[in-house]
C-alpha cells in the first residue's frame, strides 16, 4: 500500500491483494480493513452533513424569500 492514496475501494483493494500474496496475515489484514471501513463511514457521514447543510441552507432561503 502506498501511504493512502487512491480511494478507499483500492485501499481495501490493495489490502486483499496484500493478504493474498501472503504480504499479510489474515489478521492484520482484517484489521486493516476495519480502519479502512471506519474511514468509509466517517467520509460517509461527513458528505451527508454537507448535502444537509445545503438543503437546510436552500430551504431557508426559500422561506426567506416567499411572500
Amino acid at each position: 500500500m502506498h501511504g493512502g492514496r487512491g480511494t478507499l475501494f483500492e485501499r481495501g483493494q490493495a489490502v486483499l491483494d496484500a493478504m493474498a500474496a501472503g504480504t499479510l496475515t489474515p489478521d492484520t489484514a482484517a484489521t486493516i480493513m476495519q480502519a479502512v471501513a471506519a474511514q468509509a463511514k466517517a467520509v460517509e457521514v461527513a458528505e451527508l452533513e454537507k448535502r444537509v447543510a445545503a438543503l437546510e441552507a436552500t430551504s431557508a432561503n426559500a422561506a426567506m424569500s416567499a411572500p
